[in-house]
């Protein structure tokens, strides 16, 4: 089999001591954004969700007596929120966002102006217009597929935030792709099965660094919500309250914890999904402990629904027979109607269609990922009829189909632990990326960190100073 890079020959100096290093100190965590006016000056913090809200008009606090608590009940759906009155500082602001998704709220005025300009950028998602009298500009809007809506009122405008939230968030979601035919020997398997192996290191977690890293995991929230009233009460609430057997209850409310870990799926950014790994590895143990009790026998098909790009659509078309992985843990549902009301929200979407994935899973059969009825242990009860895959859930694609008018299906098998593909390619990356330091030292069996397990897979993925990066931050934790 080829390979698309070296085997790396040590991981990083003095490894030997590295591998023991460890200390009670935990180091504090990067303050995040407050909402405040900016100036030119202003800098882009890091935004742990999805979303950002930029509200472009005069100071709100001009406009209403009501002014903190409308800012308040916008924070209880985004928390970072930046206001701007000039249009020009507004805009070269939106030009530096990468990888959070735009709500833009704008004056009429401003935005008869504007919007024709900025409407196609493509990291706004959905434009907001707030104005004293809605009939004025009603009409030149209806050309605007971004615009969800013209409001006089905050409350109206935060229902349906909330609503168009929590459609894209569902759509936000990466996959990863594996062609029937591969060899080993091209980037995208590379980057397919590190996904894969980061996982399986992650969730190898002992039960005194559990301990610990849900104290870090908590005390990171808080840093990051330490200007928002309301997360700060939810996060003292999971501290009290939480509890293995309540993992999914959680995960399912949609809160925080849902959103921080949805964008650091989406966008892979290993260092926060480390501190969450006690969350995520609760997660999975109770997915499997549902899944081992089980009871039906016959093959079932679950459904979901959702808006995906028209880039991601051909990738998924050409890769018929091949595999395909869902970064995130994957909702499911065995309502066909529910998976269709979800795929129909993509009508009206430029560059997006509306795809119906039909999962087919034999319980009988010993998969190569847990899934399960989540429906009894969901914060929403049986309302939703969810089934739940772990993270990184790989599906073998089969051919698409036409569903409905503006709508596709795309059927999926759940593979088996012995896929046979699947297997060859485990075994080619698993030797590639793992270092002699590491082969020498489960020989020897010596306790190795998961920071410095997790540093070693990045240094074996040819990413020295990304392996470096992250061990210095994360050896300490544990």
């Amino acid at each position: 089999m080829g390979s698309c890079c070296k085997q790396q020959q040590a991981f990083i100096p003095n490894a030997e001591q590295q591998y023991v290093a460890i200390s009670t100190e935990m180091k504090s965590f990067q303050t995040t954004t407050d909402i405040t006016v900016l100036s030119s000056e202003r800098l882009h913090h890091p935004n742990v969700a999805n979303f950002l809200l930029i509200w472009l008009d005069v100071p709100l606090d001009s406009k209403s007596n009501n002014g903190d608590k409308s800012r308040e009940e916008l924070q209880r759906l985004v928390h970072n929120i930046e206001m701007f009155s000039y249009s020009r500082l507004c805009i070269d602001f939106i030009k530096t966002v990468k990888e959070e998704q735009i709500i833009l709220i704008i004056s009429g005025s401003l935005g008869e102006r504007l919007i024709p300009d900025i409407h196609s950028m493509h990291m706004i998602h959905i434009i907001y217009i707030f104005c004293l009298n809605k009939a004025n500009y009603q009409p030149p809007m209806e050309n605007y597929s971004k615009v969800k809506g013209i409001f006089t009122q905050v409350k109206p405008l935060c229902e349906e935030l909330k609503k168009n939230i929590s459609e894209a968030e569902r759509d936000l979601i990466s996959m990863e792709f594996i062609d029937a035919k591969s060899d080993g020997n091209n980037k995208q398997e590379a980057i397919f099965m590190y996904a894969q192996l980061f996982k399986d290191i992650l969730l190898d977690l002992s039960a005194s660094e559990d301990i610990i890293a849900f104290k870090i995991m908590v005390a990171f929230c808080r840093q990051q919500y330490q200007s928002n009233p309301n997360e700060l009460e939810l996060i003292d609430e999971f501290e009290r309250n939480y509890h293995p057997s309540k993992a999914v209850w959680w995960y399912t409310r949609e809160c925080l914890l849902y959103k921080i870990l949805h964008k650091a799926f989406r966008v892979q950014t290993h260092t926060i999904i480390y501190t969450f790994r006690s969350f995520i590895l609760d997660l999975h143990t109770q997915l499997n402990q549902l899944a081992a009790n089980r009871k039906e026998t016959m093959i079932i098909t679950l459904c979901r629904g959702q808006s995906l790009a028209n880039a991601d659509f051909k990738k998924l078309e050409r890769n018929r027979d091949g595999l395909l992985s869902f970064n995130n843990f994957l909702s499911t549902s065995t309502s066909e109607d529910v998976a269709l009301n979800f795929a129909r929200q993509s009508k009206g979407k430029k560059n997006m269609i509306g795809v119906v994935f039909q999962i087919s899973v034999r319980s009988t059969v010993e998969s190569s990922t847990k899934y399960a009825n989540i429906q009894t242990l969901s914060y929403f009860g049986k309302t939703e009829e969810e089934y739940l895959f772990g993270m990184g859930a790989i599906f073998r694609v089969e051919p698409t189909e036409p569903f409905e008018e503006g709508l596709v299906c795309v059927r999926l098998t759940l593979t088996k632990t012995n896929d046979p593909q699947l297997n060859l390619l485990d075994k080619f990356w698993r030797k590639l990326f793992l270092p002699e330091e590491m082969k020498i030292a489960i020989k020897s069996q010596r306790t190795i960190s998961l920071a410095t397990k997790l540093s070693a897979l990045m240094f074996g993925m040819s990413d020295p100073k990304r392996a470096s990066s992250f061990f210095s931050n994360h050896s300490i934790d544990i």
